[in-house]
């Protein structure tokens, strides 16, 4: 019994050791994903420093740009430049011979078309004339009238008020 007493012994004993091995071999993989997992937080860390330092130079570099822009100076207003009105009826009939859908898009070009060639000069149309063309969607007024203020470069068209 003495030699099988022994025998279980050492079988206990290689277990043993091999359970000490298993173990020592878990904390050195452990260890391993210890420092692996400080070396990204030290990249990450590392990072997020220079993020911030070149955010620093950022903020830097534009104050030193704004600090070399001379400020604005307000500039006089010109003298009001004598204006001209007129008053024009422009029809838009033209504009029904185009697909529904494009016909008040059309019709702003008429507009503008007829209003540049009448008066000889580059004219823009006025938010409220837009919106009168527009009001019934794809389907344009058959004619327009219209109030016309000039200046000698330009002209601007409005509906005329009834």
């Amino acid at each position: 019994m003495t030699e099988e007493q022994e025998g279980k012994q050492e079988e206990v004993k290689k277990q043993e050791e091999e359970k000490t091995e298993e173990v020592q071999e878990e904390q050195v993989q452990e260890e391993q994903v210890q420092q692996q997992e400080d070396s990204e937080q030290e990249k990450d860390d590392k990072k997020a420093e220079s993020k911030e330092k070149a955010r620093k130079e950022l903020k830097e570099l534009k104050e030193e740009i704004e600090k070399k822009k001379p400020k604005k100076e307000r500039k006089e207003k010109e003298p009001e430049v004598p204006t001209e009105e007129r008053y024009l009826t422009v029809s838009l009939t033209e504009a029904n011979r185009f697909k529904p859908k494009y016909r008040s898009r059309r019709a702003i070009k008429i507009i503008k078309k007829q209003l540049t060639q009448h008066l000889k000069r580059e004219v823009k149309i006025s938010g409220k004339l837009n919106q009168k063309i527009w009001e019934k969607s794809n389907k344009p007024p058959s004619k327009v009238k219209v109030r016309v203020e000039m200046t000698p470069q330009q002209a601007k068209a409005y509906p005329a008020k009834k």
